[in-house]
């Protein structure tokens, strides 16, 4: 964590076309939004941990990570103000609260948002910026990604250490964890809607000089999604006590009302 942001000197836009400047303040804007939308997530999601009667150590975790995202932003739209040559831009950063789960405990409510947020969500991100370096070949857009992505790594992590952490509980509730697994069918479902449409199969390959500005080929995000559910996440929850490759099989975002 931590780490100084690049200096924006580094960045030397006049070596690339007006398009492809547009074209990675479209991904950059992007990101940025889905950055600041993450602080609220995961402040939202503490409080849950504290109503949860998490450790300390999750607690203080979960907070940090929000903090990470405040930086994530400053990065990506410090970047962004350098795409475009505006210092400041209209975006909109709604976040829909978090989900509360009704009719399940506390603890269980908290579980279930941490393995979206962080096993699913926050896992797919790591993989994605990590695929994306390889062709991101400026140097001020490398610097950045490479600060969110040490980031990035440990958010993803820390779902599958807290679950590690819960297993204990998990082993002694059967009911809790098929109601976990019952979960993850309406999780994935929606995590695939939102991050992985079908129709990113057929998106526009962004220009050479757009992917040494980070941007990510749609066709590869959707691959990085899939390879990433198949040998990261669904082998991660299994390991833990979750019934994942069942619930991947079986997805669907009707199983389950999670308001």
């Amino acid at each position: 964590m931590g780490g100084a942001l690049p200096e924006p000197s580094l960045f030397e836009p006049q070596q690339y076309s007006p398009s492809s400047l547009k074209e990675a303040a479209l991904f950059w804007q992007s990101r940025t939004v889905s950055e600041h939308r993450s602080i609220s997530v995961f402040t939202l999601l503490a409080a849950q941990l504290i109503e949860a009667n998490a450790t300390l150590d999750a607690k203080t975790v979960m907070l940090r990570m929000a903090q990470d995202e405040v930086r994530h932003t400053e990065l990506c739209a410090q970047f962004l103000a350098q795409l475009t040559g505006q210092e400041s831009m209209e975006m909109d950063v709604h976040v829909e609260p978090l989900a509360t789960h009704q009719g399940v405990s506390a603890f269980e409510r908290a579980l279930r948002n941490v393995i979206y947020t962080t096993c699913l969500s926050e896992t797919v991100a790591s993989a994605r910026l990590i695929h994306g370096l390889e062709s991101t070949h400026d140097a001020y857009a490398r610097a950045i990604t490479r600060l969110i992505i040490r980031d990035e790594v440990m958010h993803g992590r820390f779902g599958f250490l807290y679950l590690e952490a819960c297993a204990e509980r998990l082993r002694d509730d059967p009911q809790m964890a098929a109601s976990l697994a019952t979960y993850c069918q309406y999780a994935f479902a929606v995590l695939e809607a939102e991050l992985a449409p079908a129709s990113m199969r057929h998106g526009a390959s962004p220009s050479q000089e757009a992917r040494n500005l980070g941007v990510l080929a749609p066709d590869e995000a959707y691959e990085v999604f899939h390879q990433t559910i198949a040998h990261v996440i669904i082998p991660g929850l299994e390991e833990r006590g979750v019934a994942a490759a069942d619930a991947w099989r079986q997805r669907d975002a009707n199983v389950v009302h999670s308001p």
